[in-house]
């Protein structure tokens, strides 16, 4: 459990929406629903897919529930939310508490795997889908996107995806993507790649743009919108080696010298230990939200 609890708090140091993200996002997602919601509505139900740690999805629904009350305060506000993996619910309490969700909004949590033949457990249709940060980790978006299309087809859909150096974290790089940067960060990047494609159940995390694109017009999906958010972080190579769950250290130290430092084990984990990793390293990260909505015709 200590294990898992690092990994999270690894994975959330770098992956946390600056808090003008979160109001951002809210105000995109509010404008969106509010012009496209009947009149006769007066239920907003905002579905979550992949929920996780909550670390911006929580936040995210809190902004959106503090703007209605401002622009639309006949429009009530339910949260449902769903992640296949149980480890996250001890976290994902937590962040609830701290942010008083409960008090504000009509919470509900499911765990459900989007990629198993169950059906989604929640009986109510919502007016909204987020998928922040997650058709990227399935294993066939498509049929991920028809699954979540059966739910309510007329549902408003806010897709996020990741941009700019987001792309060192999850290994989904190219020369372009690593050419600013210094050769031992290239080494280093390049290395998580390589041992990461080596676990039984890695998978290349996809932030090809053109991919989503085709795919939600093939599915007959209409764009309404798109914005492109963007901030920077500073964080520490040691930081970043913690979001991996395979023995990253001593393959990263196997890797300096074989491929770069051309030294004695012995020297390589000195270098390793005498501030490599301790060092501060500043990403650009971004985040672009698109807005679709299922036309038929």
């Amino acid at each position: 459990m200590k294990h898992q609890n690092e990994y999270f708090e690894a994975w959330d140091k770098w992956h946390k929406f600056p808090e003008n993200i979160v109001q951002e996002i809210g105000k995109i997602v509010v404008l969106h629903t509010t012009e496209n919601i009947e009149e006769s509505i007066k239920r907003i139900i905002i579905l979550d897919a992949g929920v996780g740690t909550g670390v911006n999805s929580l936040r995210i629904a809190l902004a959106c529930k503090k703007l209605l009350m401002e622009s639309s305060p006949d429009l009530d506000l339910v949260y449902v939310g769903f992640d296949k993996d149980k480890d996250v619910s001890s976290i994902l309490n937590q962040r609830k508490k701290a942010l008083r969700l409960e008090e504000f909004i009509d919470y509900h949590f499911y765990f459900w795997d989007i990629e198993s033949e169950d059906l989604f457990p929640f009986p109510q249709k919502p007016n909204v889908i987020w998928l922040i940060d997650f058709l990227h980790w399935l294993r066939d978006p498509c049929h991920g996107i028809a699954k979540l299309q059966r739910i309510n087809p007329n549902s408003l859909i806010f897709f996020g995806t990741p941009t700019r150096d987001i792309r060192l974290l999850v290994g989904d790089f190219n020369d372009e993507t690593l050419e600013r940067y210094s050769e031992d960060i290239k080494i280093f990047f390049s290395t998580i790649k390589r041992v990461f494609l080596l676990g039984s159940d890695a998978k290349i995390y996809s932030t090809n743009t053109n991919y989503f694109e085709n795919l939600w017009k093939k599915l007959r999906y209409k764009l309404q919108g798109s914005y492109t958010l963007e901030w920077e972080i500073v964080t520490t190579y040691e930081d970043l080696l913690k979001i991996y769950h395979l023995g990253t250290l001593a393959s990263m130290r196997n890797s300096f010298e074989r491929k770069y430092l051309n030294r004695k084990r012995e020297k390589v984990i000195q270098f390793l230990g005498n501030g490599f990793l301790k060092k501060a390293l500043n990403l650009r990260m971004g985040e672009v939200i698109y807005v679709y909505r299922y036309e038929e015709n």
